[in-house]
């Protein structure tokens, strides 16, 4: 007789691809999170500055012209979210901006010190003790 085979996956095979598809999906995830918080950044600015101007000029006039700065907000946050997305990635794109060496280093001065000095106070205890006997 012929070799016979199976051409389905094996047990093995099937969990790798399934953790690969959760990787994948949160991945996806945090990739799309980080977009929305790109375009939002131009938009809101928009949606202020429309607000702002409609509360100066209120009518049909200041509505028209605080919706149309809106949605030129919009659009130029959603262009700058997939130059980003495809160019570097979101996620790296939000690390780099987040990440400040300068408030790394106070916060590392700032633990370093509060370390030492948790060190060198008096162990004192404060509590009461029972004299009971049982």
């Amino acid at each position: 007789m012929g070799n016979l085979k199976k051409t389905g996956k094996t047990q093995e095979g099937q969990k790798a691809n399934e953790q690969k598809n959760s990787i994948n999906f949160f991945s996806l995830i945090t990739e799309i999170i980080a977009w929305l918080q790109i375009a939002a950044s131009p938009f809101l600015i928009s949606i202020a500055t429309g607000f702002i101007i409609y509360i100066f000029k209120p009518g049909k006039l200041g509505f028209v012209i605080a919706i149309s700065i809106a949605i030129v907000g919009l659009v130029i946050g959603i262009t700058c979210a997939v130059k980003v997305w495809k160019k570097k990635g979101t996620v790296q794109f939000m690390s780099k901006i987040m990440a400040s060496p300068e408030f790394e280093d106070q916060m590392k001065k700032k633990n370093s010190a509060n370390f030492f000095w948790y060190l060198s106070k008096p162990k004192t205890f404060t509590g009461t003790i029972s004299n009971s006997t049982v």
